[in-house]
This record gives C-alpha cells, structure tokens and sequence, in this order.
C-alpha cells in the first residue's frame, strides 16, 4: 500500500543519496521496507514482460438451510501473477473482501477456495473490484448469479 511505500522510498533515498545505485539496489530495500521478499514482483513487473488475466473459472453454490456454501475455482490465465482480490456482493447489498496471496499461484495456474455465508447468498463475484490490476481481459472477472 502507500504507506509501505512511502516508507521503503525515504528508506532508499536515506541509504542511496548522492551515490550510483543500480535497480536491484532499489528492490532491496523496497524489501528491507516491507518487510517481505517482493522478488516475484520485481522480477515479474520489471525485468519482464508478463500479462495479467485474474479469472473466475467457475462458481457452485449450494443452499443448506440459510446458509450458502460456496467453491470458487480462480484461473490465472496469464503468464504474470499479482494478489488475489476478491469481493463478494449479497442479494442484501453489503459486500465481503478476501485477499489471498501471491503465493496462492506458485502451484499452478488455478486456486480454489470454499466459503460458507450464513444467511447470506452471493449475488455477484468480482475479482480485483477495485480495478488496480493490470489485467487483460476484465471480462472474466465477473460471475453474476442467475
């Protein structure tokens, strides 16, 4: 977020003032100052040329009672990988968000995950709703419910 990046920028400005840093010298602090190994994303956003297309592939829904179980199958039809955001959109108009890590696509190029709403039924699943991701085919990003 801005926050985390604001930080690892006056961190790289602090360390590399007045001298000739090179890209990587960036990615490592950027690392230092999130706390975490983004080499995924340096690698993936920077030394190549990926394409990002996050997809909803398929969506169950089972009622038991007033309650929904859901299993969404998320595709990554690209050759890029980035989080995966999801918001779930109720028949009543509150929304749900869930973000899953980047990790979630190291072991393949599918995710699934089940979810159980009490008294609540999905209307609508969008993935990246905020629209921050540079994804390809926005199209199927989106399951509506019938």
């Amino acid at each position: 977020g801005p926050e985390a990046f604001d930080k690892g920028l006056k961190s790289y400005i602090q360390r590399w003032a007045y001298k000739h840093p090179t890209p990587m010298d960036f990615f490592r602090t950027m690392n230092d100052a999130a706390g975490k190994n983004l080499d995924w994303f340096w690698k993936e956003w920077f030394l190549e040329t990926p394409t990002l297309d996050q997809a909803i592939d398929s969506v169950s829904v089972t009622k038991q009672g007033q309650d929904a179980h859901v299993m969404v199958i998320y595709g990554n039809k690209g050759n890029g990988v980035m989080p995966l955001r999801v918001r779930f959109t109720f028949g009543d108009s509150s929304t749900q968000d869930f973000t899953y890590p980047v990790d979630v696509w190291k072991s393949g190029t599918t995710y699934t995950v089940s979810y159980t709403f009490a008294g609540k039924t999905p209307a609508k699943i969008v993935v990246d709703p905020g629209g921050h991701f540079v994804d390809v085919k926005r199209a199927n990003n989106v399951w509506q419910a019938k």
